[in-house]
């Protein structure tokens, strides 16, 4: 890659706005997994996650991410199946696990990401 490549240059700058933005949403996936079974409904909760899980997923596949997007669509997807029925929603031990691991893949490659 010559640094004179205007794509690959405009490609470097999204992938380390995407990585500045990192840290940020997973400290709020943090926040909100951790309010999951404080309350008789985890909607709140969820929708925070299922959201944000949503953002990571649509742009980490593209930015050479692809195992961190491919869990965040699998978050993504739980949620909404865990949704699915309406009315109140209590997450399963299941889908919390699901969260956990994300949370730790993710955080994996924003260290690796900050070590190059």
């Amino acid at each position: 890659m010559a640094p004179s490549d205007p794509m690959a240059v405009q490609l470097a700058t999204v992938r380390a706005r995407f990585l500045a933005l990192l840290d940020d949403r997973l400290d709020m996936i943090e926040y909100h997994r951790a309010s999951i079974g404080r309350n008789d409904d985890d909607s709140a909760p969820l929708i925070g996650v299922r959201d944000i899980a949503h953002k990571i997923a649509g742009t980490a596949g593209t930015l050479g991410f692809s195992e961190m997007g491919g869990q965040a669509a699998s978050v993504e997807l739980a949620i909404m199946e865990e949704m699915k029925a309406g009315g109140a929603v209590k997450a399963s031990g299941d889908l919390c696990a699901r969260i956990d691991s994300f949370l730790e893949t993710a955080a994996q490659v924003a260290i690796e990401a900050e070590e190059q």
